[in-house]
């Protein structure tokens, strides 16, 4: 491949992904370390599209082939990081999120009743966004768009395996990989920040992350609503409030923690694209 083809390459601010920096290395490359850009346009050059298997982490990208004049736009594995398109007379918009394609005008804000069901159901379709006309780049795929069209290609899904090992090794697995995820997360100088609600998940991720250096700062974050408790009413996915166990996670950390609690109209004031809540309250931090 010609190294030197004009490339431009987008990734939104907190992305969390790792290309295989050795395999660039050995190959030639030197991208800048710091530069997320760069290594994401050093891998493409070298794998062309399929670059975005070689990823990890969180992440959406936007890669601009100038010779090519072919765009590809990515998600990651699990669609924890969004990423909007949507096809127009003479190209596509695309970002991270909805009203930024609302924004240029070229997509009415009309919601039809495909939209309404994306607001109604509980996690939405992989595919269908709120507005019509725009689309989501689906978790685990990548979207290419040239003077031809739109072509999405799936480069991942999760697969069902029989379960064979015993208890013993079943912990021993599950710790090893989510304390490599968390290591991979939080290779980065400076404190390291969590979102706790006081849940199974995000408190065994704080402890690990407590656990890799314990040295290391670490400030933890709860989102709640006011009169949460008062209100919870049990259900199969919530059987208690997970809240009264974030003081006793963050203080077995040694995290900073900070609570900001939500009201109702705090949460109604009109945004494009999915609901933005501001705090009604956010009490200073409370040291642990």
């Amino acid at each position: 491949m010609d190294r030197d083809r004009p490339l431009r390459s987008h990734l939104p601010p907190g992305l969390v992904a790792a290309a295989p920096l050795p395999q660039l290395a050995a190959r030639g490359h030197r991208p800048v370390q710091e530069s997320q850009s760069r290594l994401a346009l050093h891998a493409y050059l070298e794998w062309g599209a399929a670059f975005v298997e070689r990823l990890q982490g969180s992440f959406a990208f936007a890669v601009w082939d100038a010779r090519a004049e072919e765009l590809l736009l990515g998600r990651d594995r699990m669609g924890l990081t969004p990423l909007y398109y949507a096809p127009v007379d003479g190209g596509v918009l695309f970002g991270s999120e909805s009203k930024a394609i609302l924004a240029t005008g070229a997509v009415p804000a009309e919601v039809d009743a495909e939209g309404m069901l994306e607001i109604l159901t509980y996690a939405g379709s992989p595919e269908h966004a709120v507005y019509r006309g725009i689309r989501k780049v689906r978790a685990g795929s990548v979207v290419r768009v040239d003077r031809t069209g739109t072509r999405a290609r799936q480069y991942w899904r999760l697969e069902y395996r029989d379960h064979t090992d015993d208890r013993a090794a079943t912990v021993s697995t599950v710790r090893e990989l989510l304390t490599a995820a968390v290591r991979d997360q939080t290779g980065h100088p400076g404190p390291v920040s969590s979102l706790l609600s006081g849940g199974l998940d995000s408190s065994a991720m704080v402890c690990l992350a407590a656990g890799l250096d314990s040295r290391r700062p670490q400030r933890t974050y709860t989102v709640t609503f006011s009169d949460y408790d008062r209100y919870f009413r049990p259900n199969p996915v919530r059987p208690a409030p997970d809240t009264r166990f974030v003081h006793d996670v963050a203080e077995r950390a040694g995290a900073e923690h900070t609570t900001v609690v939500l009201d109702t109209p705090s949460c109604s004031t009109r945004s494009y694209g999915s609901p933005r809540c501001g705090p009604a309250t956010s009490p200073a931090p409370s040291g642990t």
